[in-house]
């Protein structure tokens, strides 16, 4: 009669250990307040999220972004 052997490890370690990464990387992010944008490219031009504001469309769109953030 065969002993079944408990596995202490994951089956995949490399899948297990990149979902923790992407949660722990989610969490910093969630603490520290920072907003979560994306663009569509490289030189993308920033869009806002809203402009309802804007009456004018002569007049650009102030981009607010996060300390330590380069805009375009």
């Amino acid at each position: 009669m065969s002993q079944m052997v408990y596995r202490s490890q994951p089956r995949n370690r490399k899948l297990w250990l990149a979902t923790a990464m992407v949660a722990a990387f989610a969490v910093i992010i969630l603490l520290l307040g920072l907003p979560l944008t994306a663009s569509a490219g490289p030189n993308a031009a920033p869009v806002a999220a809203s402009d309802n504001y804007a009456t004018n469309e002569y007049l650009p769109l102030t981009v607010l972004t996060a300390t330590g953030v380069l805009a375009n």
